[in-house]
């Protein structure tokens, strides 16, 4: 799916940082990459809303909330208690 304003190639770019940040946000806490988050904030492009399953999905993210911003990075991450 190609977003509007974007070519194939960078929204793959985009949606990699978003992925990276995520990853990275479990790592920093040395936690697996399969640990579920409760709830984040993601900033970056606005067309990132047409991916958001898709990055809730495969992030394990319950609640992800998108702030339209220039750069993409991760906030508010609350992560849930291991099981």
């Amino acid at each position: 799916q190609e977003l509007a304003g974007y070519d194939g190639e960078e929204l793959v770019d985009i949606a990699a940082q978003a992925l990276i940040a995520v990853r990275k946000s479990k790592s920093d806490m040395k936690l697996s990459m399969k640990a579920e988050i409760t709830s984040a904030t993601l900033t970056g492009p606005a067309d990132l809303a047409k991916i958001l399953t898709d990055l809730k999905a495969v992030g394990r993210i319950t609640d992800l909330v998108l702030q339209q911003g220039n750069e993409v990075a991760l906030s508010e991450v609350v992560f849930a208690e291991p099981q």
